[in-house]
């Protein structure tokens, strides 16, 4: 069975974006994704030096054990959210 992963990529509480995930993860996952909110999980900013929080790792893990990532991102004036940037740059 594949496992997926649903990325939240607001840094907002109460987003459109996590309400967008959670609907997904319901309906077409049927509760079985994995959700990331990057709103909840508050990762550090990465600067090439930092040692991996626990919240890192946590998401380090369930991306690599994942078969499949949706990202739900918001468009702010053109651009992702410097959050989920953040997210790629620690988990490459």
């Amino acid at each position: 069975m594949s496992k997926y992963v649903i990325v939240s990529a607001s840094h907002r509480p109460n987003s459109e974006s996590g309400r967008i995930a959670r609907h997904m993860n319901d309906h077409y996952f049927e509760g079985k994704a994995d959700l990331i909110d990057l709103y909840e999980v508050d990762l550090p900013m990465w600067n090439g030096e930092r040692e991996a929080s626990a919240s890192v790792t946590a998401v380090q893990t369930m991306l690599d054990a994942a078969d499949g990532i949706v990202v739900v991102a918001p468009e702010w004036h053109g651009m992702a959210p410097a959050g989920l940037k953040n997210l790629f740059l620690w988990c490459n």
